[in-house]
């Protein structure tokens, strides 16, 4: 499994916090559930892991930071179940709060958003955030085949767009990527800064199946 947080930059203080106990707390909940769980009920198991995490995000914050709000603590979430072995699964679940994106990437097949059509709003413009009283409303699900051929890209705030508007970042992008961290399937993490912006961009790329370096 893999999840990706930010924190919103109106409570860069402590949104950060929020960002990496929901981040935690998450994946330790997805990491217990059976594999033959996900594939039997889907999204079901997927949500009930957010909703556990988030709730013990709140005692968290009432046990250890009992001056803050859960607003304080607000994030963006993208929460993703991928089949890595070669096996019969074929499809990646997805499941985010907030203006983050999932992009697969080929050589053959360039960009392919997951969320294509989810968000037609301005750029950055947070409707959904975590912890929430109603998670099972905020998370927005997506099913995706599996690219084997190529990699994944899971990004907050604007870096999505960048990646479709900017030749340039794309550039960047491919100096940064051009070499994955492992021989095995290993995650590439990055923040860049865009001219201009007060947000850090995020992302985590997975190669799908990496090439061997010495």
């Amino acid at each position: 499994m893999l999840v990706i947080c930010d924190g919103l930059g109106q409570h860069a203080h402590t949104a950060q916090i929020g960002a990496e106990l929901f981040t935690r707390l998450c994946v330790a909940e997805i990491a217990a559930i059976p594999s033959a769980e996900v594939r039997d009920r889907g999204f079901e198991p997927l949500t009930e892991a957010a909703n556990i995490a988030v709730g013990k995000l709140l005692r968290c914050k009432d046990i250890l930071l009992g001056g803050i709000g859960a607003k304080q603590l607000s994030c963006t979430a993208l929460i993703c179940w991928l089949p890595l072995s070669h096996t019969d699964e074929t499809e990646a679940l997805f499941l985010r709060a907030g203006d983050c994106e999932a992009i697969w990437f080929s050589a053959a097949g360039g960009f392919e958003a997951v969320y294509p059509d989810a968000d037609n709003g301005p750029l950055n413009l947070v409707r959904h955030t975590l912890p929430s009283p109603q998670v099972r409303d905020v998370l927005e699900s997506a099913r995706s085949g599996v690219n084997r051929d190529g990699l994944l890209i899971l990004a907050t705030d604007g870096l999505a767009t960048d990646i479709f508007d900017s030749p340039h970042v794309r550039d960047w992008l491919v100096t940064q990527w051009a070499r994955p961290c492992g021989a095995h399937r290993m995650l590439d993490s990055m923040r860049y800064r865009r001219q201009g912006s007060q947000d850090d961009r995020t992302a985590v790329v997975v190669w799908m199946d990496p090439p061997a370096y010495p």
